[in-house]
C-alpha cells in the first residue's frame, strides 16, 4: 500500500527486492492517490491484460502471469504488479484472479520491474537535501498538483500542520478527509521537517512547509476572505492549546491589543501563521514575537515598533526582472457537491494534465480539442463546451482579428436568427482562447434578474462587497474594477441571448482591457453603437455535411448529408437534431427524408409565416422525433410538452420532486411519481437531442425555436392542460419563505413565471405564487422588477376577475410598494389607501391582506410627515386587533410595535416607552428573544430611552442589539449599519465623541459602498456630521450636512419634519463657525415649521429654542434669550421632568443669561454640575464644560421612517 511518491520507487535495489517477492507470491500494489495521478509518482502503470496459465493454482506468484499489453502502449520487460485503487471492487477481483477463481482475462494497470528506474523526479520536499527555490516548487506542484490537492495546499498554507488542524481544514475544504489528496501535498515536493518539534494536548506538529513556500502558495492562489476564514478557523481550534490563537482570533474579530510576548508554541506556531498573517494586511493586534519578529502590524493601522522587521508577502517573490504570474482571488466557482467550500482558487474545472502554468497556443480553427481552464482563470457561470463544434472558421478568424487588432475594449456582436449557431460560437471562442483571460462570465441576458445575478457574482469575484443584485451599485463597482482591471485585468464578458441594446446599455463595460460578446437576434444591435458586428447566418454546406456526418451515423455518406441539409435548410440546430436522430434510431435516410416531407405540409399550416426561412425545418426535424417519442415514451413526450410552455432558461431538475401529485395526462403523472420513470424520461429527451439536459448543473432547457415546434402538433385543450401542468409544478415550487435559498429558488422561478403567463391561471397557488414573487421583489429593493410584473398580473386579474377580487387587490398592495421604493410617494399613498378601503368592504378589517394594508397605509403617513394621522391608523388598529385577536396575537403585537413608534414620532415619550416595554416583553415570550420582530421591538425600546433621557442605559441596550443582529447576518448586514447609526446617536449622548464618530463613519462608508446613495445612506451621512463635528471637525461636518441636506429635501419636501431637524442640527455647526446669521435662519424656520408640525412640547421643537436662544445670546441679545430659556425650560420640566438632559440643558443655558446680566449665583452653578454628574457621568464632556461657563446645544435625533 502506497502513495508512490518515496524514493525508494526509484531505487534499483528496492526494484529487486519487488522483484524477488513478485516470484515468491501473488503480490499487487494498492494506491493510495487518485488514479488519474499515479503516472506522476514513482509509479508508472500501464495497462495490460493477465491471463492465468492452465496450471494455475491459488496465490501463484506473478511471475506466473501471462500478459497482453494494449496495442500502441510501450510495454518494458519485467515482472508484473497489479496496481489498483483501495476499493472493494478492485480489491475483490484482483482476489479472485490471485486465488484462481477464475481463469479468464484480467484487465487491470500493472507496474514492470525493472524499466522504471526513472519513472518521476524525486520529491524536493520531505528528505530532500540542499535549498530550494519556493516560487519553482510551488509552480512545479501546481502543474503536476490535482485541483483539490492545489486548494488544500494553500488552505494549509495558511495555518500550522498540527496534526487535528490539518483534519479540521479537510473537513472544510474537501468536505472530507482525504488520504489521496494529503499525500499528494505531503510527498509533493512542498514539505519537509519542522524546525521546532511541539507537542501539547492538540497533537504534534513535526512537519512543516519548507521555507518561502507559505508565502508562495497563498500568493498563487490565496485571497484575503478566505486566508482570513482559515485563520479564524485556525485560531478557534488550537486556542485552548495556545493563547496566541485565542489573541489572533480577537484579533481577527475586532478585539482589543493581546500581550505581546508567548510560549513554545508561540514561536512555532506564531512563524506558521505569520505569512497568511502579512499577506491580509490585519496587522497590531497579535503581537506574539517568534524569533525576534512581531507578528503583523496594521490590525488598525497602527504603527508598531517593529514593523519594518516584518518580511512582506511579496517582497521576495518578485524581483524587478521577473513578471509576477497571474494570482487568483476569491472563491471557486463549481465544485463537488459533497463540499462545504469550494476556496482560494477556481481550478476545479482546468485541464489537470496541461503540464505549464502559461498561456499555452490556441486550439487550431475547426478543431474539436477540448481544452480547459487556465491554472488561474476565474470562470463564471461558463456553459460546458459543445465537443462536436464544427465550422465557422472564417467567422472565428474574423471575430478574433478584431479583438487582437483592438488596443482597448471590444464589444463584439453575434446577431442572427434563431437556430444558427451565435450561442455555440461564443462558446467556441471562449474556449479556444481561454488562455488569453484571467476572467470570463457567461451572463444570460433574456431577463434582467439574470444579469443582476451574474454581476453579483462578478462583485463576490472581484473582492466587491455586495448589499443585493440591484443595488445599482454593485453594477457600477465592477464596471469601475473591469475598466481598472482590478485583481483581473484580461477578462470576457458575455452577454448570450440579449434583447435589445437599450436594455442592456448599463450593464456594458465602457473601458478597460477586456472584451465583451454579445449574441442576440434583435436587430437594434446592427444599427450602431457596436465597434464590431458580425452577422451570424445558416451554415456553408460543408459545415452541414461535416457536421451531420461527425454527430450521424457512421454509414451515411455525402451524398444522403448533403441531400438532408438541403431539406433542412442548413439550420445548424435541425442539422443537429437530425443528426442526433439518425444516430440514434439507425433510420434508413430514404425514409427519414420521406418523413420530412410529410411533416413539411403540416408545419407550414400549423406554424404559418411566422418564420418560413428556419421555423419549418426545425419543427419538421422535431416532429420526426416526437412521432417516435410518443411510441417508445409517451410520459416523456408529455413532459417535454410540459417544459414546452417553460422558459428557455434551465429548468431545475429538482423541480419535478414536487410534482407527483399534479393534474394532467396519466402517463405525465406516471412519469412523475416514480423516480427511476422520471429519469428514464429525461434520458430519452436527452438522447434524442430533443433538450439540452446539463448534468453538471443539474438542469434541462429548450431552445425557444423547439419549444414553437413541440407545441404546433398540439390541440388547443393539450396546449391548456400542459400549460397549466406547468403552472402547478410552478406553484408547488414556491419556498414561501426569505431564507437565501428560498430567495435562490425564486430566482430561478421568476422566468418560467413569466414565459408561462402563470397569472393567467386559476389554481390559487399559482396566483399566491405570482404575488409572492412581487412581494420578494419588494423585500429585496428590486423595485422596477416588482412593478413591472406586477402591473402584468394586476392588469390582467382587474380585466378577468374584476378590480375588487381579493388577489387583485393584493397584488394592488404590492404595487403601493414598488411605486414607494421607486420615490412616488404620492401615487403609492393613494393606491394603498384605496385599496385598504375596498379591502374593508370586500374582506373585511379582520383579514390578513387589510391588516397589511393598514400598516402600509400607517407607514405612507409616515413618510410623508402625517405622524398624527399615522398615530390614529395604528391606535385604532391597535385596540381593534386585542379585541378580536387578543394581546398575544402577532398581528396585535405588530400593531402595538407601530404603535410605539408613533407615540415617540408625535412627542409623547414616556407612553413610547411603555408600549415598546410591553411588546417586547410579549413578543420574547409569544415569539422568542431571537426572532426579528422582537429584536425590532429591542430597537424601538433603546430608541425611547435614548429621548426619555436615558442615554447610558440606551446605549447598552443598542450595542447588544448590534452585536445580536450582526451575529445572526454579520457585520456588514444593513440592518446592522442601521442600528449602529442609532448606537452612534447613543454614543454621541453619552459624551463618547470618538466612539460616535467611528461608528457613524463605518456605518456611512458601509451603506455607501453596498448601495450607493439612497435613503439610508442619506441618513446616516447625516448622523455623520453629528460625529465630525463633536470631533471639531467642523469644514467636514458642514459639507456632509449641507449636501446631504439637499438629496434629503429631494426625496421628502422641505417642510418635513425630519429634514427641518436636520436642518436645526446643520445650524448648529454654522454656530461653531461663526456663521450666526444663517444659523439663526435655520433656527427660526425650524421653529416655526415644528411648533406647527409637532407642537411647543415636542422634544425636537424644544431642542430648536434652546438653540434659537443661543441664537440671540451669540447676536448680544441676552434679553430675548433669557425669555426664550425660562419658557423652554418650564416646558421641559412639565413634560420631560427635572432631569432630563435638555431641561438641564434649558437650565444651564439660563444660568448663563442670568450670569450675563450681572445675577452670578455660585450655588445654583453647583446644583447644575450636581445634577449633571448625577445624569451624564462626571467626566462627561458637557459635565466637564460647565466650569468654562459654556452655551451648550441641543442636537435632535430623528429616526428612520
Amino acid at each position: 500500500m502506497t502513495d508512490g511518491l518515496g524514493t525508494a520507487w526509484r531505487d534499483s535495489g528496492f526494484h529487486e527486492w519487488m522483484i524477488d517477492l513478485g516470484h515468491r507470491a501473488a503480490t499487487a500494489i494498492v494506491h493510495l492517490l487518485d488514479p488519474r495521478l499515479w503516472r506522476r509518482s514513482g509509479l508508472n502503470p500501464v495497462p495490460v491484460r493477465l491471463r492465468a496459465g492452465w496450471n494455475a493454482r491459488a496465490g501463484h506468484a506473478n511471475d506466473r502471469y501471462l500478459v497482453e499489453g494494449v496495442r500502441g502502449v510501450p510495454f518494458p520487460e519485467g515482472t508484473v504488479f497489479p496496481v489498483f485503487s483501495l476499493k472493494a471492487g478492485a480489491l475483490r477481483d484482483w482476489a479472485s484472479f490471485a486465488m484462481a477463481r477464475r481463469t479468464e482475462e484480467f484487465w487491470t494497470p500493472v507496474a514492470v520491474f525493472p524499466g522504471v528506474t526513472a519513472a518521476a523526479p524525486a520529491p524536493s520536499g520531505a528528505g530532500a537535501t540542499g535549498p530550494a527555490d519556493p516560487a519553482a516548487l510551488v509552480r512545479a506542484f501546481r502543474n503536476t498538483a490535482s485541483p483539490d490537492a492545489f486548494e488544500l495546499a494553500v488552505a494549509l498554507a495558511a495555518v500550522p500542520l498540527q496534526t487535528k488542524m490539518v483534519d479540521t481544514v479537510c473537513e472544510d475544504v474537501l468536505g472530507e478527509a482525504s488520504p489521496s489528496v494529503l499525500a499528494e501535498i505531503y510527498f509533493g515536493g512542498l514539505i519537509g521537517t519542522a524546525t521546532t518539534t511541539v507537542e501539547t494536548g492538540a497533537g504534534p506538529h513535526a512537519l512543516d512547509f519548507l521555507p518561502g513556500v507559505r508565502r508562495r502558495l497563498l500568493a498563487m492562489g490565496g485571497s484575503v476572505s478566505e486566508i482570513r476564514r482559515m485563520l479564524l478557523l485556525a485560531s478557534d481550534h488550537l486556542a485552548s492549546a495556545d493563547p496566541v490563537f485565542a489573541n489572533l482570533s480577537r484579533a481577527l474579530r475586532g478585539g482589543g491589543d493581546p500581550p505581546t510576548s508567548g510560549a513554545l508554541e508561540s514561536a512555532s506556531w506564531g512563524e506558521s501563521v505569520l505569512p497568511a498573517v502579512e499577506s491580509i494586511a490585519i496587522g497590531s493586534s497579535l503581537s506574539v514575537l517568534p524569533r525576534g519578529r512581531l507578528i503583523g502590524q496594521q490590525i488598525h493601522g497602527r504603527d508598531g515598533a517593529h514593523a519594518a522587521e516584518a518580511e512582506p508577502l511579496h517582497g521576495s517573490l518578485s524581483p524587478p526582472d521577473h513578471v509576477p504570474e497571474p494570482v487568483t482571488r476569491g472563491p471557486s466557482g463549481m465544485g463537488s457537491s459533497a463540499r462545504k467550500h469550494n476556496i482560494f482558487s477556481d481550478m476545479n474545472e482546468r485541464n489537470e494534465m496541461s503540464g505549464h502554468s502559461q498561456r499555452t497556443r490556441p486550439v487550431p480553427p475547426g478543431s474539436a480539442e477540448v481544452g480547459g481552464r487556465p491554472v488561474n482563470a476565474a470562470w463564471i457561470q461558463v456553459p460546458k463546451r459543445n465537443t462536436n463544434f464544427v465550422g465557422r472558421d472564417d467567422l472565428m478568424a474574423q471575430l478574433r482579428t478584431k479583438i487582437v487588432e483592438a488596443q482597448h475594449q471590444v464589444l463584439t456582436t453575434l446577431n442572427g436568427t434563431s437556430g444558427v449557431g451565435k450561442t455555440e460560437l461564443a462558446k467556441e471562442y471562449l474556449y479556444r482562447y481561454s488562455d488569453e483571460y484571467d476572467l470570463i462570465c457567461w451572463i444570460p441576458s433574456t431577463y434582467e434578474n439574470q444579469i443582476r445575478n451574474a454581476f453579483t457574482q462578478l462583485a463576490a469575484r472581484l473582492g466587491l462587497e455586495v448589499a443585493g443584485p440591484w443595488s445599482d451599485n454593485v453594477v457600477h463597482g465592477v464596471l469601475e474594477a473591469l475598466r481598472q482591471g482590478h485583481r483581473y485585468s484580461r477578462w470576457l464578458l458575455v452577454f448570450d441571448n440579449a434583447e435589445s441594446r437599450e436594455d442592456l446599455n448599463m450593464y456594458l463595460p465602457v473601458a478597460g482591457d477586456g472584451h465583451v460578446i454579445i449574441t442576440s437576434w434583435d436587430q437594434s444591435w446592427s444599427r450602431g453603437g457596436a465597434e464590431t458586428f458580425l452577422s451570424v447566418e445558416k451554415f456553408s454546406r460543408p459545415e452541414s455535411i461535416q457536421l451531420l456526418r461527425r454527430r450521424g451515423p457512421a454509414h451515411l455518406t455525402v451524398e444522403e448529408a448533403d441531400r438532408i441539409a438541403e431539406e433542412l435548410g442548413d439550420l445548424p440546430l435541425a442539422l443537429n437534431q437530425a443528426a442526433v436522430w439518425l444516430n440514434e434510431v439507425r433510420m434508413d435516410i430514404d425514409d427519414y427524408l420521406r418523413r420530412l416531407a410529410d411533416k413539411g405540409p403540416e408545419m407550414i399550416q400549423l406554424l404559418g409565416p411566422v418564420d418560413p426561412e428556419y421555423s419549418l425545418p426545425v419543427a419538421a426535424a422535431w416532429n420526426v422525433s416526437l412521432d417516435r417519442l410518443s411510441v417508445t415514451n409517451r410520459g416523456a413526450l408529455q413532459l417535454l410538452q410540459l417544459c414546452s410552455f417553460m422558459d428557455p432558461a434551465p429548468i431545475p431538475r429538482d423541480l419535478f420532486k414536487f410534482a407527483r401529485d399534479i393534474e394532467g395526462p396519466s402517463e405525465l403523472r406516471e412519469a412523475l411519481r416514480d423516480p427511476a420513470l422520471l429519469g428514464m424520461a429525461i434520458r430519452d429527451i436527452g438522447r434524442f437531442s430533443l433538450a439540452q439536459v446539463d448534468h453538471r448543473e443539474n438542469t434541462l432547457s429548450l431552445h425557444r425555436l423547439v419549444g414553437v415546434a413541440v407545441r404546433a402538433p398540439m390541440t388547443d385543450a393539450e396546449k391548456e392542460e400542459l400549460r397549466h401542468c406547468a403552472h402547478q409544478l410552478l406553484a408547488r415550487n414556491d419556498p414561501q419563505g426569505d431564507s437565501k435559498e428560498a430567495l435562490e429558488r425564486y430566482a430561478a422561478l421568476l422566468p418560467h413565471v413569466w414565459t408561462t403567463e402563470a397569472w393567467d391561471c386559476e389554481d390559487a397557488w399559482v396566483r399566491e405564487l405570482v404575488v409572492q414573487l412581487c412581494r420578494i421583489a419588494n423585500r429585496n429593493d428590486e423595485f422596477d422588477v416588482a412593478l413591472r410584473f406586477g402591473q402584468k398580473a394586476h392588469d390582467h386579474w382587474a380585466e378577468r376577475l374584476g378590480p375588487r377580487e381579493r388577489v387583485t387587490l393584493q397584488m394592488a398592495l404590492e404595487l403601493s410598494k414598488a411605486f414607494r421604493g421607486l420615490g412616488e410617494l404620492d401615487r403609492a399613498r393613494e393606491l394603498c389607501e384605496s385599496t385598504m378601503r375596498t379591502l374593508a368592504e370586500v374582506v373585511g378589517e379582520d383579514a390578513p391582506e387589510y391588516l397589511v394594508a393598514e400598516q402600509e397605509y400607517a407607514r405612507n403617513l409616515r413618510i410623508a410627515g402625517r405622524f398624527d394621522e399615522s398615530l390614529a391608523v395604528t391606535e385604532s388598529s391597535y385596540e381593534n386587533r386585542i379585541r378580536k385577536f387578543g394581546e398575544d396575537d402577532p398581528q396585535t403585537l405588530s400593531a402595538g410595535h407601530f404603535l410605539g413608534f408613533d407615540l415617540l414620532l408625535v412627542g409623547r415619550v414616556r407612553e413610547s416607552l411603555e408600549q415598546h416595554a410591553g411588546i417586547w416583553n410579549r413578543r420574547q415570550m409569544v415569539l422568542g428573544p431571537d426572532h426579528s420582530q422582537t429584536r425590532a421591538s429591542m430597537d424601538g425600546y433603546s430608541d425611547a430611552l435614548m429621548e426619555s433621557g436615558r442615554y447610558h442605559e440606551a446605549r447598552e441596550l443598542q450595542q447588544a442589539l448590534v452585536d445580536q443582529t450582526s451575529e445572526f447576518f454579520g457585520d456588514d448586514d444593513s440592518r446592522v449599519m442601521s442600528l449602529t447609526v442609532t448606537l452612534a446617536h447613543m454614543a454621541r449622548r453619552c459624551g463618547r465623541s470618538e466612539e460616535a464618530c467611528e461608528l457613524s463613519g463605518l456605518a456611512l462608508r458601509r451603506f455607501r459602498h453596498l448601495q450607493g446613495e439612497d435613503a439610508l445612506t442619506l441618513y446616516a451621512a447625516l448622523a455623520h456630521s453629528l460625529g465630525l463635528y463633536v470631533m471639531n471637525r467642523f469644514d467636514e461636518a458642514l459639507a456632509l450636512a449641507s449636501d446631504a441636506g439637499e438629496q434629503y429635501v429631494k426625496l421628502l419636501g422641505e417642510d418635513h419634519t425630519h429634514v427641518v431637524s436636520s436642518q436645526v442640527n446643520k445650524a448648529i455647526i454654522l454656530r461653531r463657525m461663526e456663521r450666526g446669521l444663517e444659523a439663526r435662519e435655520l433656527d427660526e424656520r425650524g421653529m416655526a415649521l415644528l411648533t406647527e408640525r409637532l407642537g411647543p412640547q415636542h422634544l425636537s421643537t424644544l431642542s430648536c429654542a434652546i438653540n434659537l436662544a443661543n441664537d440671540h445670546f451669540r447676536a448680544g441679545d441676552v434679553i430675548t434669550a433669557l425669555e426664550r430659556d425660562e419658557e423652554t425650560l418650564a416646558r421641559c420640566t412639565e413634560v420631560h421632568g427635572e432631569k432630563h438632559p435638555v431641561t438641564l440643558l434649558a437650565r444651564r443655558n439660563l444660568m448663563l443669561d442670568k450670569w450675563a446680566r450681572g445675577e452670578q449665583n455660585h450655588d445654583e452653578l453647583q446644583a447644575v454640575r450636581t445634577d449633571y454628574e448625577d445624569v451624564l457621568g462626571a467626566e462627561h464632556p458637557a459635565t466637564l464644560s460647565i466650569g468654562q461657563m459654556s452655551r451648550g446645544d441641543a442636537d435632535i435625533y430623528f429616526g428612520e421612517l
